[in-house]
């Protein structure tokens, strides 16, 4: 399997990270498979954002990148990304 002429099976760890973060995301098509029940949207939200960029956001930009991308979702406001994902 080739992405833009590289082998990625034959890819370091740390090649293959940074492909990952950089270049494929997965989209997917069941939504309950999406979020993990478990963990609060906002803990989602940072781990996914932490992941991305390597950790070099500080506790305040984590937040405030968090709070941005929730945004973007149907939520009736921000802060409900603070939640569960799943209803009680």
């Amino acid at each position: 399997m080739t992405y833009k002429g590289e082998d990625v099976l034959k890819m370091s760890k740390k090649k293959l990270t940074e492909l990952r973060r950089k270049n494929v995301s997965m989209i997917f098509q069941d939504p309950s498979a999406a979020l993990n029940p478990v963990f609060t949207v906002r803990q989602q939200l940072y781990d996914i954002i932490k992941f991305s960029t390597d950790g070099r956001l500080s506790g305040e930009e984590l937040h405030e990148r968090a709070v941005e991308c929730s945004g973007r979702a149907p939520s009736p406001s921000p802060i409900g990304y603070s939640t569960a994902t799943h209803s009680s």
